[in-house]
């Protein structure tokens, strides 16, 4: 099953809107582009994972805290560089982490950890 998470369907979808659109300005010059998102939680953890992974052109690692920093770019002609500084306070705001990982040459991934609901009595009668 699908791990459910409690929060503002808007939101969260605003967020997977500005890591695909990061994702696509990486992937612009290269020559098999790939953009895979997965979603899992495990059972004795209570949140829910989700990653978004390009095979772009990465990200040096001394720029990784930066690039939740407001109008940080990596050379962008368009757009205000404020896409994941965005994302960032509205994971937050749902008590949940948002962090990069990346290495020039090799894709960028952006994972997401959101806090499952967690089943009320009933329904956790109803699992065991």
């Amino acid at each position: 099953e699908a791990p459910i998470v409690f929060g503002d369907r808007n939101l969260l979808q605003q967020v997977l809107v500005n890591i695909f659109l990061n994702a696509k300005d990486a992937l612009i010059d290269q020559e098999n582009p790939i953009v895979t998102i997965t979603c899992c939680s495990k059972p004795d953890e209570s949140i829910a994972r989700i990653r978004v992974a390009d095979n772009g052109a990465g990200i040096a690692k001394k720029l990784l805290l930066k690039v939740f920093e407001p109008f940080f770019t990596q050379g962008k002609k368009e757009g205000f560089g404020l896409g994941l500084f965005i994302s960032q306070r509205i994971i937050e705001r749902h008590n949940g982490l948002i962090f990069a990982e990346s290495d020039v040459g090799n894709g960028t991934q952006i994972m997401i950890e959101l806090p499952l609901i967690s089943p009320s009595p009933s329904e956790q009668a109803r699992i065991i």
